[in-house]
């Protein structure tokens, strides 16, 4: 018979070394959790009664409110298990509670329930660049709510303005990060309406102009000049691997940082590079393009079979875990683009990355006559828009530029 009941989820912890509670629901050999938003330790938690206990030192939130919450949910637990036998379904599987979970709660998901499920959802299908960014912007709206948890029906306009003050005049954020944080929460709010979490009447983004917090980018392509410094730059042998990896992006169609870090030997053939993109890894998609002088260069440096990476940052051998790639390619990333910003002073440039690279080949190509079609397809945008964006950059001095040629035939 499958069961449901509150527990200590010990696999898991926060900041503090406390782990979640969290609603168990166990069917055979399989588990199910549902998280409750709400920590304690395990002299704190007694599993008997399900209830925290008189050890817990926490002032918010405090113990009365966590025990009121499970007693309350714990009995609404009951009576959908009590209804599935009364209905011949003793073995009924997780998926089958929850959805019977979430139609008698609608409306009562708290905030930071339906980010917790949103960023497991995405860990379990392996997209931990997408998860991370729920997680940042669930940990700032912790901090701003100081731990006070709320429906998502309360999560009212107000709240947000409260939310937008708290993070422009307290934490001094700028409008393109206060934009991330908002489209975050809306993207995450209508996928709990989605879910049936929650009425679509209570959606509180359409007081809320989320665009009025965008502002126009700077432009993160280098001219012919500079790209030109760049790739004649003699670098010290601790920023090598940072320049080439820039350089082999520019010469390999913008291919974006984590797919450069995926490269094995056996995505080269017949003189070419194929990969899948990691950033559509719902819909892959296939790109491909020539190992250049300039790549093959690149590639005979760093070239180890052992590793079978063609990069020197993952390595078969030590590296196995998704969890340890990604700990592993998140920490070399934030190592490059250190380097790359000192390389970027070097040639006078302030805020360089290894990202500018993709934008400096879409924009060089585009001087010279490339449509923007086929700056699309070499790029495998899955919208013009995108494309649009890159270009933007190139502003009146591309205007400029062009008219030169032009006038100079005259």
């Amino acid at each position: 018979m499958s069961t449901v009941r509150f527990n200590l989820l010990t696999i898991k912890k926060n900041r503090s070394g406390r782990h979640p509670i969290v609603l168990r629901i166990t069917s055979g050999d399989y588990r199910k959790y549902l998280f409750t938003g709400y920590y304690c330790s395990k002299d704190e938690w007694d599993d008997e009664t399900e209830t925290v206990t008189s050890n817990y030192t926490e002032k918010s939130p405090g113990r009365t409110l966590i025990n009121s919450y499970l007693t309350k949910y714990k009995a609404k637990a009951q009576d959908i298990h009590d209804q599935f036998i009364k209905d011949g379904i003793p073995d009924y599987t997780p998926d089958q509670f929850i959805n019977a979970y979430g139609r008698k709660s609608r409306g009562r998901v708290t905030v930071f329930n339906a980010f917790t499920e949103r960023i497991n959802e995405l860990h379990d299908q392996s997209r931990e660049g997408y998860s991370r960014v729920f997680k940042g912007v669930l940990s700032v709206f912790k901090t701003f709510r100081k731990g006070q948890d709320l429906f998502l029906s309360d999560l009212t306009p107000k709240v947000l303005e409260e939310w937008i003050s708290y993070l422009k005049n307290d934490r001094g954020i700028t409008d393109n990060t206060i934009n991330n944080y908002l489209r975050t929460t809306r993207t995450l709010y209508l996928y709990a309406i989605k879910k049936g979490w929650v009425r679509s009447e209570y959606y509180p983004f359409r007081e809320i102009r989320v665009s009025e917090f965008s502002t126009e980018t700077s432009p993160r392509a280098l001219d012919d000049n500079k790209l030109q410094e760049l790739l004649n730059l003699e670098v010290f042998p601790d920023l090598q691997l940072a320049k080439d990896i820039f350089v082999f992006s520019f010469f390999g169609r913008g291919i974006s940082f984590i797919d450069v870090v995926y490269l094995r030997s056996e995505n080269m053939q017949d003189g070419n590079i194929f990969y899948e993109r990691k950033k559509l890894a719902k819909k892959p998609v296939r790109v491909i393009f020539p190992i250049r002088p300039e790549i093959k260069e690149i590639i005979e440096r760093y070239y180890d079979p052992d590793r079978s990476y063609l990069f020197p940052i993952l390595d078969v051998n030590k590296h196995i875990t998704q969890q340890q790639k990604l700990d592993r390619i998140h920490k070399v990333r934030a190592h490059v683009n250190r380097d790359m910003k000192i390389i970027g002073r070097q040639i006078g440039i302030e805020g360089l990355t290894s990202y500018w690279s993709r934008h400096t080949y879409a924009s060089f190509m585009f001087r010279r006559g490339m449509s923007i079609m086929m700056v699309k397809e070499s790029l495998r945008h899955k919208s013009m828009k995108t494309t649009e964006i890159y270009l933007k950059s190139l502003g009146l001095d591309a205007i400029a530029d062009f008219e030169d040629q032009i006038y100079s035939n005259l």
